[in-house]
């Protein structure tokens, strides 16, 4: 969290959001431990559910909106084939995604 509070007071002096991915993560992490968050325990990029996690968390930031109710999966460049997220935890992210990011907008956006 040190890391994402830097960058939110780093964001705040040049007028910028700051995406609410990185609390997101965490708390997914450690509530959600059978989810593939990242690509494993030394390797912090994004698995296929952080990935989603993160298209959620982007999708709040950029609409303003819930992303409840998003499609359960990932089109990925590169890749011919669709990856599907199971329906429940598909909705766990949704509404992680969600939940992070109305707790963390007062800090994350620019002060007008």
């Amino acid at each position: 969290m040190k890391v994402f509070h830097r960058c939110v007071e780093a964001a705040r002096q040049n007028d910028i959001w700051v995406a609410t991915t990185g609390p997101a993560f965490m708390e997914a992490r450690l509530v959600r431990a059978d989810l593939q968050v990242t690509v494993s325990a030394k390797d912090a990029h994004p698995g296929i559910h952080g990935a989603y996690l993160n298209a959620c968390s982007l999708f709040a930031i950029l609409t303003g909106e819930s992303p409840v109710g998003l499609p359960a999966k990932l089109k990925i460049p590169g890749r011919n084939d669709d990856l599907a997220i199971a329906p429940d935890d598909a909705k766990y992210l949704q509404e992680l995604a969600w939940k992070v990011y109305q707790r963390e907008i007062n800090h994350t956006k620019p002060v007008p």
